[in-house]
């Protein structure tokens, strides 16, 4: 019996805009925007601060931003999406993958049902998986690695193709393939932060069909002019965010910078979980 790899609904109504981007661009590559933010941070470390002395995984920004992200895909559903043979398909679960970087190689983890957990439960949860990874104990991870290390590189462009074709287009779940379900969700956090970058856009890989990426840059300390034109110093933080333009318009994108920048001037909105 064939399982289904993602868990999908077709989207039945398109608005011209729509039909005409899923026709004009080719593939995630030729599709893509860029935003960045830069955000105070003063709020939110005083947030963490609290909610870590009760949480026994420790919280970054990393977990708060994935737990924001959870919220905002949770609740604008045409964000949370992937398109397959040329038509929008809505996610009924929110998905989000976190990379984790493990010397040279570059992994990660994706976190199902992201909208329903906390700060602590997602800290938990990657720190877990970040630790199985490093120390070479992920065993879905190690049979992968193991795979591609004999695979030569002149074929790794037709095989990464197969699997996207089978997994996200005909949405087929393969055992032997050695993959999770829904490998990479519905959108990608990266955290370059913690390799000392203040800010790079990270391209969205056509083999995830994932419509959107945020690279998190470094916190610092920064002078910023207030609105009545003073410099103050403030703890400030930049988002990197890379769009699929098929999918997220200029409307779409400024109901994520709304939601974002809400939970930024206001954590405590994602509850008090101590």
């Amino acid at each position: 019996m064939l399982e289904r790899n993602i868990n999908l609904r077709p989207k039945n109504n398109y608005n011209s805009w729509e039909k005409i981007n899923l026709g004009s661009w080719k593939v995630n590559g030729d599709s893509q925007i860029y935003s960045e933010l830069i955000l105070e941070m003063d709020k939110v470390k005083d947030w963490l601060s609290l909610e870590n002395v009760n949480s026994q995984d420790k919280i970054t920004i990393t977990h708060f931003l994935g737990a924001v992200m959870g919220r905002v895909l949770r609740d604008i559903p045409e964000l949370n999406v992937i398109i397959r043979f040329g038509k929008i398909y809505l996610r009924e679960n929110v998905n989000i993958f976190f990379h984790v970087a493990n010397k040279e190689d570059l992994s990660g983890k994706c976190i199902k049902n992201v909208d329903k957990l906390t700060p602590q439960e997602i800290a938990k949860e990657l720190n877990n998986s970040a630790k199985k990874i490093r120390e070479n104990r992920d065993e879905s991870f190690q049979k992968i690695k193991k795979t591609w290390d004999i695979i030569p590189p002149i074929f790794s462009k037709f095989i990464l193709g197969t699997i996207r074709l089978i997994t996200n287009h005909l949405n087929l779940y393969i055992k032997s393939f050695r993959l999770p379900k829904d490998s990479f969700g519905g959108l990608m956090i990266t955290n370059i932060g913690s390799l000392g970058f203040d800010s790079a856009f990270v391209p969205l890989p056509p083999y995830t069909d994932t419509p959107l990426i945020i690279a998190l840059g470094k916190t610092r300390y920064r002078p910023i002019c207030n609105d009545a034109g003073e410099v103050e110093g403030k703890f400030t933080v930049n988002l990197c965010i890379t769009i699929d333009h098929r999918i997220i318009d200029g409307y779409r994108g400024s109901l994520i910078v709304k939601e974002i920048k809400k939970y930024f001037k206001d954590p405590s909105l994602l509850g008090d979980f101590s």
